[in-house]
């Protein structure tokens, strides 16, 4: 009886609910149905609709019913919705009831929505409402400031800058002789220098380094300043009240005010939170400082966190010296992993334990996801974040085939296999050459949609939009205010009455086919993220970091090789090969092992080290690329026993581990490149193509184990026979499947 009271009053179970009982349903049956109902089968249920929700942001004040018979007309599933972001955001009561009013109108017309939690972006300011009072609260970074004295002592008196907080942290440090004319410095001979908040002084031997550390607000320079909507000052994700704050300010009044507001919403929407602390987009902007992340406290989490180990000796490690070092080595791992941490705790876990508790589900999108040095810079470790909130997103700004960058969408794969979420969201914004996107918006987007579905995607949302304007003789032309900067007006327009129903259909055909279903595969590519935080320092200008070092280069090319050659592959982190290895059948995710590929590196846990060499003995071909590493994250020699066992290969190895790890399923298409991936069904098996061509390509199976299948066109929702010895086409810039029944 408990199931169906909760499923009978939960408001996603009431649209299936009530019309099993308008159709004469025995009350029985409506029980059983409720005892075995749950959350994820009342939302597919409930969600009529399946093609993308444009990202509105205000909730419209007028013609309101328009807005929604203009969505449904165009097709999309409904439309991702703020509080109205001018007249002081959710603090005004006006704003949110114009939002009520228009949710509701939504939930009438069987459309979903997604709520955003902004005016504008990033997320954690809310307009400026979570630091009004409280400008502890404003992210913020600390910096180093480094005096050295080489030939004769000297004093150096150091006064808090006019910018900064307070000072942090001070002391000195000795030359290590005869390593260079400089001298190397010699990070256990830590001294520390008296100082308060506002100066630190100490006389310099010959051959000695002072350094002091001081801390200020993450601002100039970071994303907060170089996007394209406002100058808004924002919280620190890392500090839990901060983030309580922005709570308060940006979630509680709507759950006041609306009170079904979050139940009846597919989810939250966030809107690329970060720590701040990275410069962004401007190499040519020279900066007064290099910023880490910081938070009151700071010092003493890390202690905590590493049994009691003091950071503040060898904070200036963090800064610089050779990341092959073993002291340097370990506290950047250990000062980054715990970044992730305070990050996932504080921001991730505490907004998702919100929406849970107001029947919904935390998500949206981080910044710069397909690159693995941001994951480090922005976050600690941007997959602990992930895995922390409740439904992983990305965003896709290079959409077109050609740009569409791989690891986009298969990062966040990792993160949807932890989670065990069956699938992601992604905000497909095509601000990445704009106007190549234009010349064949329907093509572009389906092909890029088409592919982002191989990496679990299954929601959408979308920047690239309807014509509104031109809906029914300029009802909905929009002017926007000018507070919401260049947001939204940039991307509208796009698509016309005909190609949002086309573009529509093709995301309803995409989740109809995999839809509740997990990729099945045998080859894994090894994220080493441990790398990437033993290397990372802070530098005082808007470094891109687009371009890879050795690790993850080698790691992009191996897995480039594997996704086109028409394998399909995930990523894996030390948790998945550290359980493969305690399996008996080596498996992850679910998936026996053949293939793990490890890109080139000098870092690796020792623990994962022992595991792959685990691996390898039950069978699994673990390619090291290019090279063996040489120290653990721990700072100490790898065993050379351990590494004996492994030989470096070349990225050739790679592909022919691939071909004998294939499961009797091989395809060919000489005339274009074909993406393809598995699915286990109750009844048989289905394989997923992906064509970025834009043309049409024959695909040639060889599969005489399986003499006839089911053939679907993704992009018309035709659907064939395919005997053995018939060739496929598969549609230009789209996808389809193919299904063969248990008993080949």
């Amino acid at each position: 009886m408990m199931g169906f009271f909760v499923a009978r009053t939960h408001p996603r179970a009431d649209p299936l609910v009530q019309e099993l009982t308008a159709r004469g349903t025995h009350p029985m049956a409506l029980r059983i149905f409720a005892l075995f109902a749950c959350a994820a089968a009342l939302e597919a249920a409930a969600a009529a609709r399946t093609g993308f929700r444009p990202m509105l942001h205000d909730a419209p004040a007028t013609n309101q019913q328009t807005w929604v018979d203009a969505l449904a007309d165009f097709g999309c599933a409904g439309a991702v919705v703020a509080c109205p972001m001018s007249g002081g955001f959710t603090s005004n009561p006006a704003n949110l009831a114009v939002m009520g009013e228009f949710l509701a109108r939504l939930r009438e017309a069987g459309l979903s929505y997604w709520i955003y939690d902004e005016v504008g972006y990033p997320s954690g300011a809310a307009g400026g409402l979570a630091l009004e009072g409280h400008p502890e609260m404003e992210a913020k970074g600390f910096y180093m400031r480094k005096f050295v004295a080489l030939d004769e002592s000297k004093t150096f008196d150091f006064r808090r800058e006019c910018d900064a907080d307070k000072i942090v942290y001070a002391a000195k440090y000795a030359l290590k002789p005869n390593r260079s004319a400089m001298g190397e410095v010699d990070w256990n001979s830590c001294r520390p220098v008296d100082f308060s908040a506002d100066a630190a002084c100490a006389t310099v031997g010959p051959d000695e380094v002072f350094y002091v550390f001081s801390v200020r607000s993450a601002y100039e320079g970071s994303h907060l300043v170089h996007n394209v909507f406002s100058r808004k000052r924002s919280i620190n994700i890392m500090d839990p009240k901060a983030v309580r704050r922005f709570i308060d300010v940006a979630y509680e009044p709507i759950a006041r005010a609306l009170p079904e507001a979050y139940a009846h919403a597919g989810g939250v929407f966030t809107d690329e939170p970060s720590l701040q602390t990275c410069f962004a987009f401007r190499p040519e902007a020279m900066w007064n400082w290099a910023l880490l992340p910081w938070k009151e406290g700071l010092f003493e989490d890390y202690a905590a966190a590493y049994g009691g180990e003091r950071l503040e000796r060898l904070l200036p490690v963090l800064f610089e010296g050779g990341f092959a070092v073993p002291e340097v080595c370990r506290t950047r791992v250990r000062y980054h992993e715990l970044v992730g941490r305070l990050v996932a705790e504080a921001w991730a876990g505490q907004l998702s334990d919100w929406c849970r508790r107001h029947g919904t589900r935390f998500s949206g999108h981080y910044l710069f996801e397909e690159f693995l040095p941001y994951h480090v810079a922005m976050y600690g470790n941007l997959f602990t974040v992930l895995k922390a909130m409740d439904y992983p997103g990305v965003d896709a700004l290079a959409c077109t085939p050609e740009t569409y960058d791989f690891r986009t969408g298969k990062y966040i794969q990792l993160a949807v296999r932890k989670k065990g979420t069956r699938g992601a969201m992604v905000e497909i914004c095509p601000c990445n050459g704009l106007e190549q996107f234009k010349h064949d918006p329907v093509g572009n987007f389906r092909a890029v949609a088409s592919e982002m579905f191989l990496s679990d995607i299954r929601e959408v949302q979308s920047y690239c939009q309807p014509d509104f304007a031109a809906y029914r003789n300029g009802a909905l032309a929009k002017e926007y205010p000018s507070d919401h900067g260049l947001l939204a007006p940039a991307y509208n327009g796009i698509f016309s009455l005909a190609q949002a129903r086309e573009a529509n259909g093709c995301i309803a055909r995409l989740v109809s086919a995999l839809g509740g279903l997990s990729p099945r595969c045998s080859v894994f590519v090894y994220v080493n993220v441990n790398e990437i935080q033993a290397r990372y320092i802070p530098r005082n200008w808007g470094r891109p970091m687009f371009e890879p070092d050795a690790c993850e280069r080698e790691m992009i090319i191996a897995a480039e090789r594997i996704y086109n050659s028409g394998h399909d592959f995930m990523f894996v982190d030390d948790e998945d090969i550290a359980t493969a290895a305690h399996d008996a059948q080596a498996v992850i995710a679910g998936l026996p092992a053949r293939v793990v590929a490890v890109p080139p590196s000098v870092v690796l846990s020792s623990a994962t080290l022992r595991a792959l060499g685990e691996l390898q003995a039950k069978g699994v071909k673990v390619l090291f690329l290019g090279s063996l590493p040489q120290l653990g994250t721990d700072g100490e020699a790898l065993p050379q026993a351990l590494l004996a066992r492994f030989s470096a290969v070349t990225v050739e190895a790679v592909d022919e581990a691939v071909r004998t790890a294939d499961s009797g399923f091989v395809f060919s298409a000489p005339s274009g490149k074909v993406l393809h991936a598995e699915y286990a069904l109750t009844d048989g098996e289905r394989h997923y193509f992906v064509n970025k061509n834009r043309q049409p390509v024959m695909v040639t199976v060889e599969a005489s184990i399986r003499p006839e299948g089911r053939f679907e066109n993704l992009v018309t929702g035709v659907v064939g026979r395919w005997r053995h010895g018939e060739p496929l086409e598969l549609p230009a810039l789209g996808a389809a499947v193919l299904d063969f029944k248990t008993g080949r």
